[in-house]
């Protein structure tokens, strides 16, 4: 093929005998001009459109392919036929065409939220998705056209399963407790100890409450809320004489324990140690005064007391300190063997007062008899003030035991 060129030179001195050609001058400061001095200018000849075209499959030379849809003999051979999701390639009569899908064959239109299949080659909208509901009434679940299903918070009223709360509402996809209606200590609602309904409310009276156990149960137990800064729990009554071995086993009916009893019962130490209490301090209560027990040592417990472990030669070992009628806490000092008395929580203060007795024993006969399976014991009823009480050396003296 001939190609007729005609160069810039050429150009200007055409352009020197036409009205309106601009100048060399006006030419030689176009950028553009300058870059296009050696552009080839076809001044004759009609280049007709190449239509071969080559594909990957190997044919070649298809004359006038306009998207595959001539020259098969095959429908492979329409393969880069172009479709929508309703329409398959075929091969009819010599030429490619696009002929519809069944009616209701599955297609999909590019958005997760409908439902969609094909009606005379087109595809189209049957249904809305409907997004699986995730259980949680604090979210809503809706279809995104972008993401598909998604669940979304919700502020809607709802019940977070606590009695013990009223007005309840989701928050950040969480049921969030309302008002607090339950006291705490009810059996809605039960405190972990009686010190922690003291601390819920300062001025919660003395009686029966719900706490939960360390086993996970939760029982009534009676709590001491004005003595000693309050939050005692009664673990037993004595009004009777009780060997030292019924202290650790326990004695009578449990149930006295929160009631008004006229007769000995006490915890047993098993039960004790299900008390958040069981490691605490120890007051003992008379009608003659009060006195509290308390130790930092490791050995300091309900069931090391009641079983005699902590006596009253052994106090200044455990480092036993008492406080009189809420009075401060002094340390108890061993009465050594000039002293007499019974062998629980007995000792000298540091005025050379004796401290106050539980159980078996006689300050009066300076000893106690006890054997091991607690069938014989020698004492006088009740317990012993002691001398820091008044009126001093008193025995049978009822009295009530407490843990906090």
């Amino acid at each position: 093929m001939r190609t007729n060129y005609i160069t810039l030179s050429i150009l200007l001195a055409w352009c020197g005998v036409v009205a309106g050609c601009p100048t060399s001058d006006d030419i030689l400061l176009q950028p553009d001009a300058l870059f296009r001095q050696d552009i080839i200018v076809d001044i004759g000849q009609q280049i007709e459109p190449d239509t071969r075209i080559q594909i990957d499959s190997g044919q070649t030379d298809i004359e006038n392919d306009t998207g595959n849809r001539g020259g098969c003999s095959v429908v492979e051979d329409c393969a880069l036929l172009a479709v929508s999701p309703c329409e398959i390639p075929a091969c009819v009569d010599g030429t490619c065409l696009a002929e519809p899908k069944p009616n209701d064959s599955p297609c999909d239109d590019g958005n997760p939220c409908t439902e969609t299949s094909c009606t005379g080659g087109v595809c189209v909208e049957t249904d809305t998705v409907v997004c699986p509901d995730d259980g949680n009434v604090c979210t809503a679940e809706i279809c995104n056209p972008e993401s598909g299903c998604q669940s979304i918070p919700t502020n809607l009223a709802c019940d977070d399963g606590d009695p013990c709360t009223e007005g309840d509402t989701c928050f950040n996809s969480v049921c969030q407790g309302g008002t607090l209606v339950c006291n705490v200590g009810s059996q809605d609602n039960p405190a972990v100890s009686c010190a922690a309904v003291k601390a819920a409310d300062e001025s919660a009276p003395s009686g029966v409450y719900w706490v939960t156990l360390n086993n996970g149960d939760v029982a009534e137990v009676f709590c001491e809320m004005t003595l000693d800064g309050g939050g005692w729990v009664r673990i037993g009554i004595v009004a009777a004489d009780i060997a030292i071995c019924n202290y650790t086993q326990g004695f009578g009916v449990l149930t006295q324990v929160i009631g008004n009893p006229t007769e000995t019962t006490v915890y047993p130490a098993s039960t004790v140690a299900l008390l958040a209490e069981k490691n605490g301090d120890l007051m003992v209560t008379t009608d003659k005064g009060r006195v509290a027990f308390r130790s930092a040592n490791l050995g300091w417990n309900w069931a090391s007391i009641a079983n005699g472990t902590i006596n009253s030669v052994t106090v200044a070992d455990y480092g036993v300190e008492l406080s009189i009628n809420g009075g401060p806490f002094e340390a108890l000092q061993s009465p050594g063997s000039t002293q007499n008395g019974p062998a629980l929580l007995g000792g000298l203060t540091g005025t050379g007062s004796i401290g106050l007795f539980l159980g078996v024993g006689s300050q009066q006969t300076g000893g106690f008899v006890q054997d091991d399976a607690c069938v014989f014991y020698q004492s006088f009823r009740g317990l012993y003030s002691g001398q820091i009480l008044t009126p001093p050396s008193v025995w049978n003296v009822p009295g009530q035991l407490f843990l906090r």
